[in-house]
């Protein structure tokens, strides 16, 4: 009995190995192609974070849409976290 477990686990083991290797390095080709068309565009994916000095200005004036759509085209960010990192420049406590 242990060695039919062995064995039935090696094949389970050598089959998803398998299975698994064309997914991985077909995420692996995507990565890379996303990674190329974001320095194609200038995006940097880390850059999410503080909107410039004219998106802020924006916000404070009462001028959302312009202030997601300037954040947007600058970060290459979603509609999302456009929200998201604007919304603190337009709360009555700031």
């Amino acid at each position: 009995m242990t060695e039919d477990f062995w064995m039935v686990l090696m094949i389970v083991g050598g089959l998803s190995f398998m299975l698994l290797q064309p997914l991985t390095d077909r995420l692996s080709r995507i990565e890379a192609k996303l990674d190329r068309l974001l320095a194609l565009q200038g995006i940097d994916e880390n850059k999410w974070q503080e909107p410039s000095a004219e998106v802020i200005k924006l916000a404070r004036a009462g001028e959302k849409i312009s202030a997601l759509r300037f954040y947007r085209k600058q970060q290459g960010a979603g509609l999302k976290e456009a929200k998201e990192a604007i919304e603190k420049y337009i709360s009555p406590n700031t």
